[in-house]
């Protein structure tokens, strides 16, 4: 029980701290032409039927491997600003908690889901872990981040739809 308590409280705090960026994002999004994609999108992509908490170790690992890659321009104060990344939250974008059962919906999760079909297409969005970020070298207007990890063929692929 305190388990779930807390990774509700870091869903919502990650959440409260994205509602800018994601207002932002939403009203820009619709607007470009071609939406960058930071790492590019997924080639290759499988599905998870299973998804236990050893899923998890995975996707931990492709967000620590490839954070430098995906987002080497984030930079503040003309320093790199990805390092010492922390995850704060995943959840798998087919399985939101937009309720349908006993507990209130989590709302604002399904742009997220349309930031990815937009970006990279419904088959890699719903094969993707969404994760929340946040970095702690680089000043409020990026502390925070999304990306979403996808498995592929080779292994899991992280990218963002955010243009860095």
């Amino acid at each position: 029980m305190l388990l779930g308590r807390t990774y509700l409280v870091s869903l919502v705090v990650a959440l409260l701290g994205l509602g800018l960026l994601a207002a932002v994002v939403v009203r820009t999004a619709g607007t470009a032409p071609d939406l960058a994609v930071s790492g590019g999108c997924p080639k290759q992509v499988r599905q998870v039927v299973a998804f236990g908490p050893e899923r998890m170790i995975p996707v931990m690992r492709a967000v620590k491997t490839q954070v430098p890659h995906v987002f080497a321009n984030l930079t503040s104060m003309g320093h790199p600003a990805w390092q010492h990344v922390q995850m704060q939250a995943a959840l798998r974008l087919n399985q939101l908690p937009l309720g349908g059962g006993l507990t209130p919906p989590v709302r604002g999760l399904d742009r997220y889901e349309q930031f990815a079909v937009r970006a990279c297409g419904r088959t890699a969005a719903q094969a993707s872990v969404l994760v929340f970020l946040q970095f702690p070298n680089c000043q409020i207007p990026c502390a925070f981040g999304w990306a979403y990890v996808t498995p592929t063929r080779p292994g899991w692929h992280l990218w963002t739809s955010i243009q860095i």
